[in-house]
């Protein structure tokens, strides 16, 4: 059975998807997205003991140290579509010539973005 107007078999799905999780590469991009998340939660986590250490528990240091880091990770809603956006444009060029400048574009802003993330950090005063 087809669907109409495509070529997908409904009987052949879950058996592409299956067959698509036990490649390498799902596999290890899998295990690489689990490692970065676990990075990510423990980050987090260890954020507050890290500033209670840095900043001799001085607790009004350690409240805005929190408060702009939470203010830096809700500005990732604002900038995600705008990195995603840049990725996606393709400059019109002539016909058969192949273009990775919105990849390019795309990294350079999420690695400015993240310099300045760090700088913002390294200042000792908000």
């Amino acid at each position: 059975m087809t669907l109409t107007g495509t070529a997908l078999l409904l009987t052949d799905s879950p058996l592409g998807v299956i067959r698509q999780m036990l490649t390498a590469e799902y596999i290890l991009a899998v295990l690489y997205l689990g490692v970065h998340n676990l990075l990510l939660w423990f980050y987090v986590g260890y954020f507050n003991s890290y500033l209670e250490f840095m900043a001799d528990n001085d607790k009004d240091t350690i409240n805005n140290y929190t408060e702009w880091f939470g203010v830096m990770q809700f500005t990732g809603f604002f900038f995600a579509p705008i990195v995603g956006f840049v990725m996606d444009w393709k400059p019109k060029t002539k016909r058969n010539k192949k273009t990775d400048i919105g990849f390019v574009a795309g990294y350079l802003l999420t690695s400015f973005l993240a310099l300045i993330l760090n700088i913002l950090i390294l200042v000792p005063i908000l």
